[in-house]
Protein backbone atom coordinates (compact mmCIF):
# COMPACT_ATOMS: atom_id res chain seq x y z
CA UNK A 1 0.00 0.00 0.00
CA UNK A 2 1.01 3.16 -0.95
CA UNK A 3 0.70 6.77 1.55
CA UNK A 4 -1.08 9.44 -0.57
CA UNK A 5 -2.00 12.92 0.48
CA UNK A 6 -4.63 15.37 -1.17
CA UNK A 7 -2.89 15.81 -4.03
CA UNK A 8 -2.32 12.22 -4.42
CA UNK A 9 1.50 11.96 -3.69
CA UNK A 10 2.94 10.27 -0.75
CA UNK A 11 2.98 11.47 2.83
CA UNK A 12 5.45 10.21 4.60
CA UNK A 13 3.78 10.81 7.51
CA UNK A 14 1.28 7.68 7.14
CA UNK A 15 3.99 5.43 6.21
CA UNK A 16 5.10 2.37 8.42
CA UNK A 17 2.57 0.03 9.94
CA UNK A 18 -0.86 0.33 11.00
CA UNK A 19 -3.23 -1.77 12.98
CA UNK A 20 -7.03 -2.16 12.05
CA UNK A 21 -8.74 -3.87 14.52
CA UNK A 22 -12.31 -5.58 13.16
CA UNK A 23 -15.41 -7.03 15.45
CA UNK A 24 -18.64 -8.36 13.62
CA UNK A 25 -20.58 -8.95 16.89
CA UNK A 26 -19.83 -9.36 20.40
CA UNK A 27 -17.98 -12.57 19.47
CA UNK A 28 -15.91 -12.60 16.71
CA UNK A 29 -12.87 -10.32 16.96
CA UNK A 30 -9.88 -10.09 14.57
CA UNK A 31 -6.47 -7.36 13.72
CA UNK A 32 -4.56 -7.13 10.48
CA UNK A 33 -1.08 -5.35 10.20
CA UNK A 34 -0.60 -3.45 7.10
CA UNK A 35 2.55 -2.00 5.73
CA UNK A 36 2.46 1.71 4.27
CA UNK A 37 4.95 2.33 1.79
CA UNK A 38 6.72 5.69 0.64
CA UNK A 39 6.89 6.58 -3.20
CA UNK A 40 8.48 4.35 -5.61
CA UNK A 41 12.62 4.78 -5.22
CA UNK A 42 13.99 0.82 -6.76
CA UNK A 43 12.79 -1.41 -9.19
CA UNK A 44 14.09 -5.37 -9.08
CA UNK A 45 12.61 -8.06 -11.60
CA UNK A 46 13.48 -11.80 -11.41
CA UNK A 47 14.56 -11.60 -15.36
CA UNK A 48 17.21 -14.62 -16.01
CA UNK A 49 20.37 -13.07 -17.76
CA UNK A 50 20.00 -15.61 -20.71
CA UNK A 51 16.57 -16.87 -22.48
CA UNK A 52 16.21 -19.52 -25.51
CA UNK A 53 15.45 -18.22 -29.15
CA UNK A 54 11.49 -18.67 -29.49
CA UNK A 55 11.29 -19.16 -25.61
CA UNK A 56 8.16 -17.37 -23.45
CA UNK A 57 9.48 -16.03 -20.16
CA UNK A 58 7.31 -14.38 -17.39
CA UNK A 59 8.82 -11.70 -15.28
CA UNK A 60 7.65 -10.04 -12.01
CA UNK A 61 8.88 -6.52 -11.71
CA UNK A 62 9.15 -5.20 -7.91
CA UNK A 63 8.85 -1.72 -6.77
CA UNK A 64 10.48 -0.79 -3.34
CA UNK A 65 10.11 2.82 -1.50
CA UNK A 66 13.60 3.87 0.52
CA UNK A 67 13.02 1.70 3.24
CA UNK A 68 13.19 -1.29 1.04
CA UNK A 69 9.20 -1.77 1.18
CA UNK A 70 7.22 -2.63 -1.59
CA UNK A 71 5.01 0.23 -2.75
CA UNK A 72 1.33 -1.71 -3.07
CA UNK A 73 -0.54 -0.17 -5.83
CA UNK A 74 1.31 2.02 -8.50
CA UNK A 75 2.01 2.32 -12.45
CA UNK A 76 4.44 0.27 -13.96
CA UNK A 77 5.37 0.95 -17.47
CA UNK A 78 7.58 -1.82 -19.48
CA UNK A 79 8.86 -0.63 -22.80
CA UNK A 80 11.40 -2.57 -25.26
CA UNK A 81 13.66 0.09 -25.97
CA UNK A 82 16.45 -1.93 -28.30
CA UNK A 83 16.86 -5.29 -30.02
CA UNK A 84 14.34 -7.95 -30.34
CA UNK A 85 11.52 -9.74 -29.41
CA UNK A 86 7.91 -8.36 -27.83
CA UNK A 87 6.70 -7.74 -24.70
CA UNK A 88 2.81 -9.02 -23.90
CA UNK A 89 0.84 -8.02 -20.76
CA UNK A 90 2.09 -4.36 -20.23
CA UNK A 91 -1.65 -2.94 -19.87
CA UNK A 92 -3.37 0.09 -21.52
CA UNK A 93 -0.44 2.09 -23.17
CA UNK A 94 2.05 -0.02 -21.76
CA UNK A 95 1.04 0.61 -18.15
CA UNK A 96 0.10 -1.97 -15.87
CA UNK A 97 -0.65 -1.53 -12.23
CA UNK A 98 1.11 -3.36 -9.48
CA UNK A 99 -0.67 -6.01 -6.71
CA UNK A 100 0.94 -5.56 -3.55
CA UNK A 101 4.09 -4.10 -4.88
CA UNK A 102 4.44 -6.29 -8.17
CA UNK A 103 3.33 -6.90 -11.67
CA UNK A 104 3.92 -9.40 -14.19
CA UNK A 105 5.38 -8.95 -18.31
CA UNK A 106 5.62 -11.71 -20.95
CA UNK A 107 8.83 -11.43 -22.61
CA UNK A 108 8.61 -13.16 -26.53
CA UNK A 109 12.21 -13.96 -27.62
CA UNK A 110 12.85 -14.40 -31.50
CA UNK A 111 13.73 -17.37 -33.33
CA UNK A 112 17.84 -15.60 -34.00
CA UNK A 113 20.13 -15.39 -31.65
CA UNK A 114 20.36 -11.64 -30.79
CA UNK A 115 19.45 -9.23 -27.36
CA UNK A 116 17.00 -7.34 -26.30
CA UNK A 117 17.09 -3.92 -23.95
CA UNK A 118 14.04 -3.60 -21.84
CA UNK A 119 12.75 0.05 -19.84
CA UNK A 120 10.73 -0.38 -16.90
CA UNK A 121 9.29 2.49 -15.41
CA UNK A 122 7.76 3.32 -11.66
CA UNK A 123 7.22 6.64 -11.05
CA UNK A 124 10.07 9.07 -11.32
CA UNK A 125 12.61 5.18 -11.35
CA UNK A 126 13.70 3.51 -14.59
CA UNK A 127 15.14 0.68 -14.16
CA UNK A 128 16.59 -1.42 -17.11
CA UNK A 129 16.64 -5.44 -18.13
CA UNK A 130 19.35 -6.57 -20.85
CA UNK A 131 18.02 -10.18 -21.85
CA UNK A 132 20.38 -12.29 -24.00
CA UNK A 133 18.93 -14.39 -26.60
CA UNK A 134 20.64 -17.59 -27.30
CA UNK A 135 23.60 -19.39 -26.04
CA UNK A 136 26.68 -17.45 -24.75
CA UNK A 137 29.71 -17.49 -27.47
CA UNK A 138 32.93 -19.60 -25.93
CA UNK A 139 35.31 -17.16 -24.48
CA UNK A 140 38.91 -17.66 -26.36
CA UNK A 141 41.06 -19.65 -24.59
CA UNK A 142 43.83 -17.45 -23.17
CA UNK A 143 46.85 -17.18 -24.94
CA UNK A 144 49.86 -19.88 -23.52
CA UNK A 145 52.42 -18.21 -21.43
CA UNK A 146 55.94 -17.59 -22.79
CA UNK A 147 58.15 -20.36 -21.79
CA UNK A 148 61.11 -19.85 -20.07
CA UNK A 149 62.73 -22.99 -21.40
CA UNK A 150 66.77 -22.86 -22.36
CA UNK A 151 68.06 -25.09 -24.52
CA UNK A 152 72.22 -24.77 -24.21
CA UNK A 153 74.29 -25.97 -27.09
CA UNK A 154 78.07 -26.20 -27.69
CA UNK A 155 79.33 -28.38 -30.88
CA UNK A 156 76.49 -31.72 -30.68
CA UNK A 157 76.21 -31.21 -26.67
CA UNK A 158 72.82 -29.80 -25.52
CA UNK A 159 71.71 -29.20 -22.31
CA UNK A 160 67.71 -29.04 -22.55
CA UNK A 161 67.06 -27.10 -19.43
CA UNK A 162 63.29 -29.17 -18.85
CA UNK A 163 59.69 -29.29 -19.45
CA UNK A 164 56.85 -29.97 -21.96
CA UNK A 165 57.36 -31.04 -25.43
CA UNK A 166 56.24 -27.49 -26.29
CA UNK A 167 58.72 -25.97 -24.10
CA UNK A 168 61.82 -28.25 -26.12
CA UNK A 169 60.24 -26.66 -29.46
CA UNK A 170 60.25 -23.12 -27.91
CA UNK A 171 63.99 -23.45 -26.39
CA UNK A 172 65.17 -25.40 -29.74
CA UNK A 173 63.54 -22.19 -31.75
CA UNK A 174 65.61 -19.79 -29.41
CA UNK A 175 69.21 -21.75 -29.75
CA UNK A 176 68.73 -22.80 -33.34
CA UNK A 177 66.14 -20.05 -34.99
CA UNK A 178 67.53 -21.59 -38.50
CA UNK A 179 66.38 -25.07 -37.38
CA UNK A 180 67.38 -28.09 -35.67
CA UNK A 181 67.97 -31.69 -35.05
CA UNK A 182 67.91 -32.98 -31.34
CA UNK A 183 68.31 -36.50 -29.88
CA UNK A 184 67.13 -37.64 -26.69
CA UNK A 185 67.56 -41.21 -24.92
CA UNK A 186 63.98 -42.77 -23.66
CA UNK A 187 63.54 -44.65 -20.48
CA UNK A 188 65.03 -47.72 -22.44
CA UNK A 189 67.98 -46.15 -23.39
CA UNK A 190 66.87 -45.76 -27.20
CA UNK A 191 67.92 -42.77 -28.72
CA UNK A 192 64.66 -40.72 -30.53
CA UNK A 193 64.98 -37.77 -32.89
CA UNK A 194 63.06 -34.85 -33.55
CA UNK A 195 63.31 -32.24 -36.21
CA UNK A 196 62.14 -28.92 -35.82
CA UNK A 197 61.56 -28.51 -40.17
CA UNK A 198 59.65 -32.19 -39.66
CA UNK A 199 55.86 -32.91 -39.62
CA UNK A 200 54.41 -33.99 -36.51
CA UNK A 201 53.71 -37.51 -38.42
CA UNK A 202 57.85 -37.68 -38.23
CA UNK A 203 58.76 -36.68 -34.55
CA UNK A 204 55.87 -39.10 -33.68
CA UNK A 205 58.45 -41.70 -32.01
CA UNK A 206 60.06 -39.00 -30.36
CA UNK A 207 56.57 -37.02 -28.95
CA UNK A 208 55.48 -40.86 -27.88
CA UNK A 209 57.96 -41.32 -25.55
CA UNK A 210 58.21 -38.14 -24.14
CA UNK A 211 54.72 -37.61 -23.98
CA UNK A 212 55.16 -35.93 -20.52
CA UNK A 213 58.12 -34.11 -21.18
CA UNK A 214 61.17 -33.55 -18.94
CA UNK A 215 61.07 -33.58 -15.43
CA UNK A 216 64.84 -31.93 -15.55
CA UNK A 217 67.73 -30.82 -17.08
CA UNK A 218 68.41 -33.55 -19.46
CA UNK A 219 71.50 -33.78 -21.70
CA UNK A 220 70.30 -33.98 -25.46
CA UNK A 221 72.89 -34.69 -28.96
CA UNK A 222 72.16 -32.24 -31.69
CA UNK A 223 72.94 -32.96 -34.88
CA UNK A 224 71.86 -29.84 -36.78
CA UNK A 225 71.56 -25.91 -35.12
CA UNK A 226 71.00 -23.65 -37.92
CA UNK A 227 71.26 -19.84 -37.26
CA UNK A 228 72.44 -20.06 -33.21
CA UNK A 229 75.67 -18.98 -31.87
CA UNK A 230 77.18 -21.95 -32.86
CA UNK A 231 76.33 -23.97 -36.39
CA UNK A 232 76.71 -27.79 -35.46
CA UNK A 233 76.36 -30.12 -38.08
CA UNK A 234 77.48 -34.05 -37.41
Amino acid sequence: MTAPDEAGTDDDATRGPHTLNFAIGAAIKASATIEVAGKPSSITTDAPERVDPGSVTEITVSVWDDEDVLVGITSVKVRKVDGGGLIENEGDGGSEMTSNGQSKFTFIAPSAASSSEILITAGTVNHRVTLNIGEEEPEEPPAPAPSDATLAVTGNLGVFSGGSLEDLAAAAGDACPGGSVIWAQDGDGTWQVWSSSAPAIANIAFSTAFADGFSGVTPVWVSSCDGGGMESEG
